[in-house]
């Protein structure tokens, strides 16, 4: 009866180790999807970051199928997003958000938080600026 409940635990063990394995982390998705933005952002012209987001979406609605995911929708809306100004504002803000969250040494269970980009907000918001002058201009300049 003891060894039963000891090889319970052990499976019970595996069980969960297998499902960390196979299950990412809410951090690991984060991390990708920013850089998934950040990448877009440098390197794919406005007009054909929609087309790429269009089918992405599309097969983020087709996810039960093989292949295809369900990550493939909120990236295909970011990379919609990325040529709409208002919605584009938003979403990086977010995406620094993430960044810095993603980049903080206290957080537990991430996967190391580089995401391979500089932030991409302005000089002296939130930076760690003292004087509050940065990013500020006066009449006399």
């Amino acid at each position: 009866m003891f060894t039963e409940s000891i090889r319970q635990q052990d499976r019970t063990k595996y069980m969960l180790q297998l499902l960390k394995r196979l299950v990412p982390s809410k951090a690991y998705i984060i991390e990708k999807l920013v850089w998934i933005v950040r990448w877009a952002d440098k390197h794919v012209p406005p007009g054909v970051r929609t087309l790429f987001g269009i089918p992405l979406m599309i097969g983020g609605i087709l996810s039960f199928l093989p292949v295809l995911g369900i990550w493939m929708l909120p990236a295909g809306a970011m990379m919609i997003a990325l040529d709409v100004p208002p919605w584009r504002r938003r979403m990086l803000k977010w995406v620094d958000k993430q960044e810095a969250l993603l980049n903080r040494p206290d957080t537990a269970g991430t996967t190391g938080g580089t995401t391979g980009g500089k932030s991409g907000g302005k000089s002296g918001e939130k930076t760690g600026d003292t004087t509050g002058k940065a990013g500020k201009t006066s009449a006399a300049d």
